[in-house]
């Protein structure tokens, strides 16, 4: 209908919720066509709301699909475009397009190892969040400090961050971020030697996705369970979670055939490397790359797939 009376931006609207619907469902490859539809109408119209918004879920695509280089690029458009006091405009959105544009550039910065840049970013994310005061940018911005934490193999600090991030999803009943946030949580733990409270986190958080019907994210938490089944000396579980996980991604990858590295190449190797940390399994020579990069081989979360 938008189309037919020729209402751009409701049209851009439309693209950005079909976006939205086909990320959290695991088809990228229609998201992000919708995305890049989305914010090159919004850039014809010049319409600062819609452009910032459609970077935003743009950006956070590219970011879940591995494409961190694209990420990168198309979320920095709003760090530099959103200045002053446009840093705590909301848009007509729950969340300030200048908070979740740091969420996923921080992550994708942590995956690219550009730590300088992700505290410079998480540092400003939760001042604009604590200025804001909305338990919606406080889970992201905790998440985002968390991630970066973490993926340095800071384990206390990813740990407290993302407590808190737990804990404001909590007291905002934000149902949609809890399982990412309680993944990895519980990751962490995991990491840190306590596994009990890790499986606990991780199973809840792949059933609240499955409640929800959400594939995104799916895939990787399964493979973080599997990862604190092994180190509880689960294995038939451990097996069984790494075995679900990998048949989720790979049915994910049926559906994204342009961009980004393959999912189940990437939980596969996290898979191994799982396993090869516990004693039970070989590597392949790909996953050589990712014990060459500067990572320990215990108690650190690696990269999914070589740099």
């Amino acid at each position: 209908m938008a189309t037919e009376v020729g209402d751009l931006p409701r049209q851009c609207r439309v693209l950005l919720s079909l976006n939205e619907y086909f990320r959290l469902v695991g088809d990228p490859d229609v998201a992000i066509e919708a995305g890049q539809r989305a914010l090159a109408l919004a850039t014809d119209l010049d319409d600062r709301p819609l452009q910032t918004q459609a970077s935003v879920v743009l950006g956070a695509t590219f970011q879940r699909q591995g494409n961190y280089l694209d990420a990168r690029e198309t979320l920095m458009r709003n760090v530099r475009l959103l200045t002053g006091e446009l840093n705590y405009e909301q848009f007509g959105h729950m969340n300030p397009p200048s908070i979740s544009s740091r969420t996923w550039l921080v992550w994708s910065l942590a995956e690219l190892g550009e730590f300088t840049e992700g505290e410079l970013r998480v540092s400003e994310e939760l001042q604009i969040a604590k200025t804001v005061g909305f338990h919606f940018g406080l889970v992201h911005a905790y998440f985002a400090a968390g991630a970066l934490h973490l993926w340095k193999g800071q384990l206390g600090e990813a740990i407290t961050a993302l407590e808190n991030g737990l804990g404001s999803c909590r007291a905002g009943n934000i149902a949609i971020f809890f399982p990412l946030t309680a993944g990895s949580l519980g990751y962490a733990y995991a990491l840190a030697g306590r596994p009990t409270e890790a499986i606990s986190l991780l199973e809840q958080s792949a059933e609240r996705l499955t409640e929800m019907h959400i594939v995104m994210n799916h895939s990787i938490i399964l493979c973080w369970l599997s990862e604190a089944c092994l180190l509880a000396g689960h294995i038939e579980k451990a097996n069984a979670c790494g075995e679900l996980a990998l048949n989720l991604a790979r049915e994910t990858r049926k559906r994204a055939t342009t961009l980004g590295p393959a999912p189940a190449g990437r939980v596969g190797r996290a898979w191994r490397l799982a396993r090869h940390r516990a004693g039970l399994g070989p590597l392949l020579p790909g996953d050589l790359a990712c014990l060459a990069a500067g990572y320990a081989p215990a108690r650190r979360p690696l990269p999914l797939w070589p740099r």
